[in-house]
C-alpha cells in the first residue's frame, strides 16, 4: 500500500511538472518579446498617433500646405490618386520610430516594423527632423489603372515632375521614395542679431547643424549635449555657430541651448 502510495505520489508530481513547463515557456516568451529599448509615450499627440491617428496636418509649415494643395490639383488633372501615410510628427513619435528601428533584433521589434510599415529611412529625432519641423510628408500615389507610381525604393520619372510643380522633392527616391519633402522651407528673419557668446547644447539628442537658418539646408554636421558653442548671432529660432573652419546654424527652439 504504502508504495502504491509513493508511485502515485511520484506520478503526480510529474504530471504537475510537465503542466508548470509550458507555462515558464509562456511567461518567458512575454518577457522576451518586450521591447525593452523603447520608451513609454507619454505626449498625447504621440499616443493618438500609436492609435491610429497617422496623417496630422494642424502643425505643419504653411509653405507644406500650400504645396500639398497644388499637387493635389495637378494631380487630379492627370487622374491619379494619392493615399497619404503620415505628415506632421511630434518629436517624441520621431523618437519612437527611430527607436524601433535601431531595437536589437527581436519579435517585438519586427511587430512594431510590420505595425509601422517603417520600409524606409528613420531621421535621427532633432527638432529639425523634416516630419518634424512639418516641412514633409509620406505618401504613395497611384495612376489611372492603380499602379504606384512610387514606394520605399522608387519614383517614376513622371511623378518627380509633377511633384517639383508643386514645389515638392523627394529627397531620398531610392531609399525612402514616399517622403515628400518642401523644396524650401520659409527662411528665418532677415535680420541676424550679433551676440558673440558661448552657448552649451543642453537637449540629449543635440541640433543638426546647416548652411543656412532653413530645415532644408545643407546638414554639416551635429553638435552633441554638454557641448560649448561660439555663438556668433541670432536671426529667429536659429543661432549662428563657429563649427569647425567655417560656421554654421542650429535651430534651438526654445529649448536645448543656454546661452553663457
Amino acid at each position: 500500500m504504502r508504495r502504491y502510495r509513493k508511485l502515485h505520489i511520484f506520478f503526480a508530481m510529474i504530471v504537475f511538472m510537465l503542466a508548470i513547463v509550458p507555462m515558464q515557456q509562456k511567461v518567458s516568451a512575454v518577457t522576451k518579446s518586450k521591447c525593452t529599448s523603447i520608451s513609454r509615450l507619454t505626449d498625447p499627440l504621440a499616443i493618438q498617433m500609436e492609435k491610429g491617428k497617422m496623417v496630422i496636418w494642424d502643425k505643419v509649415d504653411p509653405k507644406l500646405g500650400a504645396a500639398k494643395a497644388k499637387y493635389e490639383k495637378l494631380l487630379k488633372v492627370k487622374g491619379w490618386k494619392i493615399k497619404y501615410k503620415s505628415a506632421y510628427r511630434p518629436y517624441q513619435y520621431q523618437k519612437h520610430f527611430y527607436e524601433i528601428i535601431h531595437a536589437p533584433a527581436s519579435s517585438c521589434k519586427y511587430a512594431e516594423i510590420r505595425k509601422h510599415s517603417l520600409v524606409g529611412v528613420v531621421s535621427y529625432p532633432r527638432p529639425d527632423a523634416p516630419h518634424v519641423a512639418g516641412i514633409a510628408f509620406d505618401a504613395v500615389v497611384y495612376d489611372k489603372k492603380g499602379r504606384a507610381l512610387n514606394s520605399s525604393r522608387y519614383v517614376s520619372s513622371s511623378l518627380k515632375a509633377v511633384a517639383k510643380k508643386a514645389g515638392l522633392t523627394f529627397r531620398l527616391p531610392t531609399s525612402d521614395g514616399v517622403h515628400h519633402e518642401v523644396i524650401s522651407s520659409t527662411p528665418a528673419p532677415k535680420k541676424e542679431t550679433k551676440l558673440k557668446k558661448k552657448g552649451k547644447i543642453t537637449t540629449a539628442v543635440g541640433f543638426n547643424v546647416r548652411t543656412a537658418p532653413q530645415a532644408t539646408a545643407k546638414r554639416l554636421g551635429s553638435v552633441a549635449k554638454n557641448k560649448t558653442v561660439q555663438i556668433v548671432s541670432k536671426r529667429g529660432d536659429w543661432y549662428k555657430i563657429k563649427f569647425g573652419r567655417g560656421y554654421g546654424y542650429i535651430m534651438a527652439v526654445k529649448t536645448g541651448l543656454r546661452v553663457l
